[in-house]
């Protein structure tokens, strides 16, 4: 498969002249970005913005839980719920390791590029990307409330531990008119073998997720599950229930 890093493509009704993967001199990643999306009729945002106050309240309250629960554990606490327990010492630990990077944007060597009029669009690697590292976080617009869209739409991304009612696992992230560069990873199951430009093959993505805390809010981050090597296209698994409820079978 041969990417395009220039092109002239139709992009839901709209003719889009995706640049080269070179700023133009005196213009910021950041600037070329906002040009890019608001091409394709999205704002560019490098975190999740909130557009109700009510909403940001849930999302400021869910950070000072994590926050409280994360003291009372290093005094000693023991959450007795096994699964619980195992969920929050994950949630520590990404919350820790992925501190510095939020709202620094995406990974430098992360490209945006055009695959065909089937697929669109998708991230590429530029170069070298080791396990573990840092590749971005999700941005959109954070809601209590779904809308129609699908796409961009994340859903059920309170962590267990962290909810006290059922009415807390009610929260969104839409990418839909707001969003950055994340909103155009590709899905890779599970189970699937993954074939690379170079001849490797490796089973499922090669882009791990999931939430972390700041100290008055929540991100929603990926890294690279694997080393990623230049060319390499980025993908996460949607998850079996996304295609289910879309009625058709996973692109892969």
């Amino acid at each position: 498969m041969r990417f395009k890093r220039l092109a002239e493509v139709i992009y839901h009704g709209k003719t889009v002249s995706w640049p080269s993967s070179r700023q133009a001199p005196g213009q910021t990643r950041a600037e070329r970005m906002q040009a890019f999306f608001a091409a394709i009729g999205v704002q560019f945002v490098p975190q999740p913005i909130f557009l109700s106050r009510r909403d940001e309240h849930f999302v400021a309250r869910l950070a000072a839980r994590y926050q409280q629960l994360k003291q009372r554990v290093s005094k000693g606490y023991v959450i007795e719920d096994l699964r619980k327990a195992s969920q929050f010492q994950i949630l520590m630990e990404r919350s820790q390791r992925f501190q510095t990077f939020l709202g620094q944007g995406a990974h430098s060597q992360i490209e945006i590029v055009w695959i065909s009029s089937d697929v669109e669009f998708a991230l590429v690697a530029q170069d070298f990307i080791p396990q573990g590292a840092w590749l971005g976080e999700y941005a959109g617009e954070y809601r209590r409330v779904a809308n129609s869209n699908e796409d961009y739409l994340w859903d059920n991304l309170v962590p267990g531990c962290l909810r006290e009612t059922p009415d807390d696992a009610h929260l969104f992230l839409d990418a839909l008119t707001y969003g950055n560069e994340m909103r155009f990873m590709n899905h890779q199951s599970v189970d699937v073998m993954a074939h690379y430009l170079d001849g490797r093959m490796a089973t499922g993505p090669n882009v791990g997720f999931g939430a972390c805390f700041s100290p008055s809010s929540m991100h929603f981050v990926f890294f690279a599950k694997r080393d990623i090597y230049r060319g390499d296209e980025l993908r996460i698994s949607y998850g079996q229930q996304y295609w289910i409820d879309k009625g058709v079978a996973p692109k892969e």
